[in-house]
C-alpha cells in the first residue's frame, strides 16, 4: 500500500491503516462459547526498534470512508469506490 500510494494512477479508499503494517503472522485465538474470534499477530516489522514505524494513525487514505455497522451486511468501501469510478467516466 506504501508504493501504491505513491502513483498518481492510485486512490487510496477506505479507513486509516492505525499502523497495522508494521504487523504480521496474525495467530487466532476462538472462543466458541462467547461466538468470536480474536486475531493478533505474533511478529513486529523491524522500523518499530529503528524509530521508522508506521505511526499510530497509519497511512491515510486519499477518500475517507467511515466505518458503520452497514460494512457487516454489504461492502461500503467497495460501492465507493464504483461511485467513483462512474463518476469519472
Amino acid at each position: 500500500m506504501i508504493d501504491a500510494r505513491s502513483s498518481s494512477k492510485v486512490t487510496v479508499i477506505g479507513r486509516a491503516t492505525r499502523g497495522v503494517l508494521d504487523c504480521s503472522n496474525q495467530a487466532i485465538e476462538t472462543f466458541e462459547d462467547e461466538g468470536y474470534e480474536f486475531y493478533y499477530a505474533t511478529s513486529r516489522s523491524d522500523r518499530i526498534d529503528k524509530g521508522t514505524g508506521i505511526d499510530f494513525n497509519g497511512i491515510k487514505p486519499d477518500v475517507y470512508v467511515l466505518w458503520t455497522p452497514e460494512h457487516l451486511e454489504h461492502d461500503v468501501d467497495i460501492e465507493k469506490a464504483l461511485q467513483l469510478l462512474q463518476s469519472r467516466v
